[in-house]
């Protein structure tokens, strides 16, 4: 997405650190027992948010900011809110303040790409935003309600015996679109 090499040769690009303590089932048929989390699940996931599918946005004691400085990620350039408004626009919300705050966690964000709307007929796919903001998951995941099973993978939460070992064509997209 850079353009460039950002690291070093021998650092890795996307590093993914699991717990061995965790009730996995290592088995890769997707016959996934309900005592159990799928492993293959958990690693397309955690690789798709390594290859991009992730925010910089943050909401901490009621201000709202995006950025690495004030420079936002690519993903974050497709977020908007209900009525269509980009929340990197600095025209419609300022960085660091209430508003941009109130939108990140309004539970009105969407992911506006060309990709993905073509994938959805026109219509955006919600972005998970809690009232209560959740870092590291709120905006980086689809919403848990409103997403089929078929295109399940980006939500936030795996339960025992989920198996999705298709990133799913809405995640292609968003990862296209980017």
């Amino acid at each position: 997405i850079a353009g460039r090499s950002i690291n070093e040769d021998w650092e890795a690009d996307v590093e993914l650190v699991l717990n061995s303590n965790a009730k996995w089932y290592f088995g890769t048929d997707g016959n996934t027992p309900v005592t159990r989390y799928d492993l293959v699940t958990v690693v397309i996931h955690e690789l798709c948010h390594g290859l991009g599918f992730f925010d910089s946005m943050n909401a901490e004691n009621s201000l709202g900011s995006y950025g690495i400085g004030t420079i936002p990620i690519i993903y974050d350039k497709f977020v908007e809110n209900l009525i269509e408004k980009k929340l990197v626009d600095t025209t419609q919300f300022d960085q660091y303040s209430g508003e941009l705050y109130n939108q990140l966690t309004g539970g009105q964000l969407y992911f506006s790409g060309p990709l993905t709307r073509r994938y959805l007929s026109g219509v955006r796919p919600r972005l998970y935003a809690p009232s209560t903001w959740d870092p590291g998951s709120s905006v980086a995941h689809l919403d848990e309600l409103r997403t089929s099973q078929t295109d399940a993978l980006m939500t936030p939460f795996i339960d025992f015996g989920e198996a999705i070992h298709d990133p799913g064509k809405l995640t292609m997209s968003i990862l296209g679109d980017m």
